[in-house]
């Protein structure tokens, strides 16, 4: 739903040739380490759901927590992966390397976002499985280093 409540407010203009070519609206806070509200954008109380922009923070604080892969396992942990066999094989490796398995994963059953992938899947009579989901084996991973 489109907003025009003032929930959300410009942000960001984008510029090309001198021309003022995009206007982007959003809301967003910074706080203080007290959880005081210093600055705000837009509505301070609007509910919303962030999902897959926030990858790249949730990887940092990961790696923060000592979880140690090569970029291009990291690269899989900062976003969304689309159930092509490049990325199945990266969270198997990342699975792996933490010495965890698929029922590991607790997520949501599903089957790959890459329609190729998806069709490849059906043709070949794959059920959909938590290892499709997009959303990758990093947490479970993260999970275990702090045991």
């Amino acid at each position: 739903m489109t907003r025009f409540d003032g929930s959300f407010e410009p942000i960001a203009v984008t510029t090309r040739s001198d021309f003022e070519e995009s206007l982007y609206h959003g809301a967003g806070v910074a706080i203080d380490s007290s959880g005081e509200l210093i600055a705000r954008v837009g509505n301070p109380d609007l509910v919303v759901y962030p999902r897959s922009s926030l990858k790249p923070l949730q990887a940092s604080a990961m790696v923060d927590l000592g979880l140690d892969l090569p970029d291009e396992l990291l690269a899989v942990v900062c976003a969304s992966h689309d159930g092509s066999a490049m990325h199945l094989d990266a969270v198997r490796e990342i699975l792996r390397r933490f010495d965890l398995t698929e029922p590991d994963l607790g997520n949501t059953r599903s089957r790959p976002l890459d329609n190729v992938a998806r069709a490849e899947a059906r043709a070949a009579g794959t059920k959909p499985s938590a290892l499709q989901q997009n959303c990758s084996a990093s947490m479970v991973a993260a999970h275990r280093l702090t045991r």
